[in-house]
């Protein structure tokens, strides 16, 4: 029940082979046997699921036959975040297809079919909806053979478990005319109620519940066109009857509500007027409850459901009269409030910013705010969770700044932004230090003060290349600066695009420029694509995405494409929830079976090397409201929904992605799969090098990819022999070694050489021998 408002894959890249006089390096591709890979797609995979939006716009409700309680939130975007309590712990769930994005739809769950009934709306064209949907915890359906009322939203539904049907009333129809009509739906057809006066007033924000125990509906409060209302009303299939008159009641309306079929009562809590208070029906009056425990913070618009499997009802969310919302959990036995503990996880925040270190090999977000307040703090995405730094926040409390890696200083560089402390934008920048957990400020001549700019490191000038912003006088700019070890200094750059902020950049290796997407510029949205090539701004007369600000833009290097999406747009189309590709000429879009809630403001984007996938995280949803999820956009080779090197079995199709000793592969594609220390046909071995003493290898060791168990053995041949397995002569120069090194004293013959072949294997599963001169795979070798 709930009760809302209006108002206030890429191929193995081979180690080089060196030569030095008369001997030869040779790396050879080692792989297990060939698989039957499907096509693959570009996809996004949700990694990290985060914790519901706060604020209102939220249902709950419990699944009956599973015990699962369920809650459904959409922000101002209208794309629905479907969430299932699992402990303490809300895990998010995706769907597709299902409904249409909407918000203020009716929803409630039919026990009797097990069916969660989804009505109306306002769609994202701004219309009413009469759409009739179900939903049975797997799969939606759309019932068009059901009839249904006229078009709404805001209406309440709950269902009579007696008569085996649900009972919807009121709401927002056609011209924004609130109704008091009723309708039932018993599954097969809605038929509309003809119901004797007196009835209910026209409303909406009012709230519903099925009292099982006196075998009434019974509806509450509400608002109508100039106020809200204090009256209760119950409806026993043919008739409504209104409630004794309370006057000391406050009026109220967002209230939330819910039946406890232990308690066999219908509570409510939260509502304009009455907050804070937690009261239960008798069939006369609301009779208040005193607690022994401290109830949570008054509230309007939370969510309430009655959870079987706890045995106590659920409340969710909500928002404080100034429109900050609540994200907590809590539960009621009818005598006592309980909060559910908070799982850590990083803040819900917009306008931060999002780097991916490749020496720590992990995620960094810094600043931001959550609804209005700042976040504070250095947040890292280590071993698959959000951790906090223990590095002083000398950046201070900032947002709309940039940031991203700098591979030549190591450090991962934050600047400019609005400092809320200050109340103003700034010019200051700094370095983040991995391995110290520090921050050290950018010292010397700084750029202009400005919030909004967008910045990636550019390998073409090797630096940090930072463009545009929004001046403290709320000028918009359009220089371009270059942030190196010796400082800030301004790039001349010709030709420069117009003025602009809140725009989306990143930096094309393929092709050695910088690209540049739309951003708020002066009067309106930007929908222009530009490159700066060395010194020279260039525009791309290329249709994109459309004009909009706040987007986020990471590059892709294996695929060679920026990938854009998110931010606000003019007017809301199907498109503006693809996922947008630039490959340096033209764009295209990408339709994937989920995505980010692409409605996502400011939210920020950054290349993962290590896992070949393109990071997207945090952003607002509108009207305010913050994620702090994280999703990975990259080749999902196997169809299975799991992305680049995210997925544990890269070409087997395991979208559980089960795995049972934890290791880096998952039990499908694992050798072992109860032992951690073998995890599955090891790689090929890369870096194979040979130092100018000609007698001593080096490689890199297969064990990070493979396992602690790896081993590696190294054969040696004479050069005349070449192709690899053609002839004789082929020795075992080490055998399972397990370190990354190896010295053969032996000398080549005179006029030949030697080449050298490492291979890894593990305790279940030998690397490939090669290949012989007919290209058929060897089954022996030197080496055992």
């Amino acid at each position: 029940m709930r009760s809302r408002s209006r108002w206030p894959a890429r191929a193995p890249d081979h180690g080089a082979g060196q030569w030095g006089r008369c001997l030869l390096t040779l790396v050879v591709i080692l792989m297990g046997a060939s698989t039957t890979v499907p096509a693959g797609s570009l996809q996004w995979q949700l990694v990290d699921d985060g914790t519901p939006l706060r604020g209102p716009y939220v249902d709950l409700f419990h699944f009956d036959e599973t015990g699962e309680t369920w809650l459904r939130q959409g922000g101002g975007d209208m794309l629905p975040l479907w969430w299932v309590r699992n402990g303490e712990r809300w895990e998010r769930r995706l769907f597709s297809p299902g409904p249409p994005p909407n918000t203020e739809m009716s929803l409630a769950y039919d026990s009797n079919r097990k069916r969660l009934v989804h009505f109306g709306g306002i769609t994202r064209a701004d219309d009413r909806s009469a759409e009739t949907w179900e939903f049975d915890g797997t799969n939606w359906v759309h019932r068009t053979d059901v009839g249904g009322p006229t078009p709404r939203d805001g209406a309440e539904m709950a269902f009579d478990s007696t008569r085996k049907v649900m009972v919807m009333f009121g709401g927002f129809g056609p011209g924004n005319v609130l109704l008091n009509d009723t309708w039932e739906y018993d599954g097969v057809v809605w038929r509309p109620v003809s119901v004797p006066t007196p009835r209910p007033g026209v409303r909406y924000g009012h709230s519903m519940a099925y009292d099982a125990q006196r075998q009434r509906t019974v509806l509450a409060f509400g608002s109508h066109y100039t106020g809200f209302y204090n009256d209760t009303w119950e409806y026993d299939g043919v008739r409504w009857i209104k409630g004794p008159s309370q006057p000391t009641l406050a009026s109220r309306a967002g209230t939330g509500i819910a039946y406890d079929t232990i308690r066999r009562k219908v509570y409510i809590f939260g509502g304009t007027g009455g907050g804070g208070e937690t009261r239960y029906w008798t069939g006369t009056q609301w009779q208040l409850i005193t607690t022994a425990v401290t109830p949570p913070t008054p509230r309007l618009s939370p969510a309430m459901t009655f959870d079987k499997v706890l045995g106590e009802s659920v409340v969710y969310g909500g928002n404080d009269s100034t429109g900050v919302g609540f994200g907590d959990t809590w539960k009621f036995n009818g005598t006592r409030w309980q909060q559910f503990t908070q799982p850590i996880a990083s803040p819900h925040r917009a306008y931060s910013s999002v780097a991916y270190d490749a020496t720590l090999h992990a995620a960094i977000a810094y600043g931001g705010n959550d609804s209005g307040p700042p976040v504070d703090g250095t947040w890292l995405y280590v071993n698959g969770a959000w951790v906090q730094s223990p590095a002083p926040s000398d950046p201070g409390l900032i947002e709309e700044h940039v940031s991203t890696y700098d591979p030549i200083l190591h450090r991962t560089v934050v600047a400019f932004g609005y400092d809320r402390v200050l109340n103003l934008c700034t010019a200051r920048a700094w370095l983040y230090d991995s391995a110290a957990e520090s921050w050290q400020p950018v010292l010397g001549v700084k750029p202009q003060e400005r919030c909004g700019a967008a910045a990636s490191f550019s390998a073409k000038h090797a630096g940090t290349l930072s463009f545009a912003g929004l001046s403290q006088a709320g000028q918009g700019q359009n220089d371009t600066w270059l942030l190196t070890a010796s400082g800030w200094q301004q790039l001349q750059a010709t030709n420069p695009p117009p003025r602009r902020y809140n725009h989306a950049l990143t930096y094309d290796s393929r092709r050695e420029e910088v690209v540049v997407y739309g951003g708020s510029g002066d009067p309106s949205y930007l929908s222009d694509t530009w490159v700066l090539r060395g010194t020279q701004w260039v525009q791309i007369g290329a249709s994109g995405p459309g004009p909009r600000f706040g987007s986020f833009m990471a590059y892709d290097p294996i695929r060679g494409v920026s990938v854009l999406g998110g931010g606000n747009v003019v007017v809301p189309l199907p498109e503006d929830e693809l996922t947008w590709l630039f490959d340096g000429t033209s764009w295209s879009s990408v339709s994937t079976t989920y995505s980010p809630d692409m409605g996502r403001l400011t939210a920020r984007a950054a290349w993962d090397p290590d896992h070949e996938a393109v990071l997207l995280a945090a952003g607002s949803a509108p009207p305010g409201y913050h994620h702090n999820d994280l999703w990975a956009f990259g080749w999902d080779a196997d169809d299975d929904l799991k992305v680049g090197r995210f997925d544990n079995c890269i070409n087997i199709p395991n979208a559980n992605q089960a795995n049972l000793d934890g290791d880096a592969a998952g039990d499908l594609c694992d050798c072992a799969p109860t032992d951690g220390t073998v995890f599955a046909i090891p790689v090929e071995v890369a870096g194979v090098t040979l130092p100018p003493d000609k007698s001593t290898l080096n490689w890199t060791s297969a064990q990070p990819t493979s396992g602690s168990s790896t081993v590696h053995d190294v054969l040696r041949g004479a050069l005349a022999q070449l192709p690899v397995g053609s002839g004789t002569g082929e020795s075992c120069v080490v055998s399972g070694t397990s370190a990354a090194t190896a010295s053969d004293s032996a000398l080549p013959a005179a006029g030949d050489g030697f080449w050298y072949l490492v291979r890894a294997r593990n305790l279940c599963g030998v690397g490939s021998y090669g290949v012989d001169s007919s290209g058929v795979t060897r089954s022996s070798s030197a080496c055992p």
